[in-house]
């Protein structure tokens, strides 16, 4: 298949931006599900619900939200220019943003559910050896969760290349800045003559969704026999 410089970008930045959010979104999740296993408190529920709404919710309700909180003239937005001399919406930042927060339910759940199957007795026995919690959690929690953290990435990377709601909310569809696949597939659709970029497009969106959902179908099952 021959692409057109834009189709080019877009499947770039797609990957990218899927890259970028998968990797802010993992260490959040871990740190998430500690808290929520380990942790009793009032309104747990809720921040976990919290997180998980972007799950339920319209994907351009997410985006309406995230453009009102991250916007140049939020206190956010206005910040995040000052320090860094560039804007969150309608930029690269906010394609990022957008597939983080779509994509992080689907990155919590296995995370959550790997760490919560982890055997009390090994960290039982780490911390009668004397190693804190923190130093448990990275040694023992996270490596005997890594099949499940790995299939949440997985997923999550996958989500993110698909997103397209929240993006152009929050981040437009600005040729070569922000298109992603699924805009680039949105505007070829609708313009004269756009079918065969379509089809292109399409093609590779199935291949990489298809080969992302195998892999963290087998990391879920590696880890549900472990």
């Amino acid at each position: 298949m021959i692409f057109t410089e834009l189709e080019r970008f877009a499947i770039l930045f797609s990957l990218k931006v899927a890259l970028v959010s998968v990797l802010l979104a993992v260490p959040i999740a871990l740190i998430l599900s500690y808290i929520l296993i380990n942790y009793r408190f009032h309104g747990r529920v809720v921040i976990e619900n919290l997180f998980n709404l972007p799950l339920v919710l319209p994907p351009v309700v997410t985006g309406y939200l995230l453009l009102l909180f991250f916007n140049r003239n939020s206190l956010i937005g206005s910040a995040f220019e000052a320090v860094f001399k560039t804007d969150i919406a309608f930029a690269y930042p906010g394609a990022v943003i957008a597939a983080t927060v779509v994509s992080f339910p689907l990155v919590l759940r296995p995370v959550k559910l790997a760490m919560q199957s982890v055997d009390q007795n090994y960290i039982l026995v780490s911390r009668s050896l004397g190693v804190s919690k923190i130093g448990t959690f990275f040694k023992v929690v996270i490596p005997l969760s890594k099949s499940g953290i790995i299939a949440g990435a997985i997923l999550g990377f996958a989500r993110s290349i698909g997103e397209f709601g929240a993006t152009i909310m929050l981040a437009g569809n600005i040729a070569f800045k922000t298109t992603t696949m699924p805009l680039a597939i949105f505007s070829s659709f609708n313009s004269t003559g756009g079918e065969p970029a379509t089809i292109r497009l399409v093609i590779i969106s199935i291949i990489i969704s298809f080969i992302a959902m195998i892999i963290s179908e087998l990391f879920i099952r590696r880890n549900k026999n472990v």
